[in-house]
């Protein structure tokens, strides 16, 4: 509650003060966490350059490397890195106005996850090849108009993957999808509502799901979430 005066003067003046004391206060932050060695760069990101890089891993789908870097600073650290190709993902919807989602079982979390079509990119595919082959390959379906929403990076701190966001409409079945005794999927088709509810409830955890799900609702102005 903003006390009265006289005048009018007694409350914006306590305002002022007020005001310059948080600035005071910011500003003596900022210096100390700048002498305790604060890791923001004075002007945007602090670049680190690679001195030694070492494949301490190398697997099917992904290599791990030991990089020795230096930053703008001139400190020396090391970065352990998880290298992927890349990934495409695909927001489809159906003529009906139905969402394609596949349920699959997921090793690193232990659980089966509702996800949106995806796949990573084989050697010398372009995304979008890769995201019409994944969608068929996936759910059986095909088709439609391609629009791009963009690309995220699933886990930046320590994985390379940046995965490559598309939005089909009107899709449709083409074929059977081929029988792949490594990767068991079941395909589920929601609408907007059921989208909604698996979110909420906790179901729906996907990152690049929700990501793809949130670009379409922006760019696109579709009432999803």
């Amino acid at each position: 509650m903003v006390r009265s005066s006289r005048g009018g003067d007694g409350p914006v003046h306590e305002r002022e003060a007020q005001t310059g004391r948080s600035g005071e206060d910011a500003e003596n932050r900022t210096a100390e966490a700048r002498e305790g060695g604060a890791r923001l760069a004075p002007e945007g990101a602090c670049p680190e350059i690679t001195l030694e890089r070492r494949e301490m891993y190398a697997g099917k789908i992904v290599r791990v490397v030991l990089d020795q870097i230096e930053n703008c600073r001139g400190h020396r650290s090391t970065r352990e890195i998880v290298v992927h190709p890349g990934a495409v993902a695909v927001l489809a919807r159906t003529e009906e106005e139905k969402f394609l989602f596949v349920r699959q079982y997921r090793k690193p979390v232990e659980r089966d996850l509702l996800e949106i079509p995806a796949g990573k990119r084989e050697e010398g595919e372009t995304p979008e090849v890769t995201a019409v082959r994944e969608l068929r390959e996936e759910t059986g379906y095909g088709g439609g108009t391609w629009t791009y929403l963009g690309k995220i990076y699933t886990s930046p701190g320590m994985l390379s993957e940046g995965i490559d966001l598309y939005f089909t409409d009107a899709v449709h079945p083409v074929g059977v999808t081929p029988d792949d005794p490594d990767e068991i999927l079941r395909l589920e088709l929601l609408d907007t509502e059921e989208i909604r509810r698996a979110v909420l409830r906790g179901e729906l955890v996907d990152a690049k799901s929700l990501a793809a799900l949130a670009l379409a609702s922006q760019k696109l102005g579709l009432d999803i979430l």
